[in-house]
């Protein structure tokens, strides 16, 4: 507290401006790059995979036939964490059938084999790496696993004491784990070079259209607002 010229001076605080969040912008559909946009627009909590904004969080959300897939795959090289800790990419089982945002069911999909070093960007992909097997060195430790930390972070996994319930008969584990996160996420996803729903095409259009929020064309009516059944999710047993 100061006092100056008889007024009294009370000291403030001020508050440091908070840096402008980081917003995934991009995910995978059939290895090809979608734009993604995450939901931001509601009060709540957000999803966040190292400092990277993914949407809108939605809590205590079982998988549903109805929702589409968001697959948080690590390692990846679509993504990296300031730290270096975090890679990962985004993948979708299917597009949406809308420009809007939508809920997504997420999935985590961890790769356990130290040999696979293909990068992982489709569905496809990730369901056959997890129908094939690998068998884990004697010599090998947890740290040896590419997503060793996602497994002691998000599954709550620390040894390879802790894997003995992915293991199969034959002694194999899975070259990679699908496991739901069990949350949602709210963001859309739209194809930069499909036509828009309004008939431009690509980028411009949709940008557009969202400026005027919808299509000012006489007699046009609103898209289709459904979303794409997804495929059956793999999970381990």
């Amino acid at each position: 507290m100061l006092l100056c010229a008889g007024l009294l001076v009370l000291p403030v605080n001020v508050a440091a401006v908070p840096p402008p969040e980081l917003k995934a912008t991009l995910a995978l559909y059939e290895s090809k790059q979608m734009e993604f946009t995450p939901d931001t627009s509601m009060f709540g909590r957000r999803l966040y995979v190292g400092e990277m904004v993914l949407g809108q969080l939605l809590p205590a959300q079982r998988p549903n036939d109805h929702r589409l897939n968001l697959y948080i795959v690590m390692p990846g090289s679509q993504y990296d964490s300031a730290d270096g800790a975090k890679k990962f990419n985004l993948v979708l089982s299917a597009m949406p059938r809308t420009q809007a945002p939508i809920d997504w069911d997420v999935y985590w999909a961890l790769v356990l084999d130290p040999t696979l070093k293909t990068d992982l960007t489709s569905e496809r992909a990730l369901i056959l790496a997890t129908q094939a097997g690998f068998h884990l060195p004697d010599f090998a430790a947890f740290e040896d696993l590419p997503a060793a930390m996602a497994l002691r972070d998000y599954l709550h996994l620390k040894s390879l004491d802790d894997l003995g319930k992915l293991r199969r008969p034959d002694g194999t584990l899975p070259r990679i784990i699908i496991v739901p996160a069990g949350f949602g996420v709210r963001a859309g996803a739209v194809d930069p070079d499909s036509p828009s729903p309004c008939g431009g095409e690509g980028t411009l259009a949709r940008a557009v259209s969202r400026l005027s929020r919808r299509c000012l064309q006489p007699g046009s009516k609103p898209a289709d607002g459904g979303q794409a059944r997804p495929t059956a999710p793999a999970s381990p047993k």
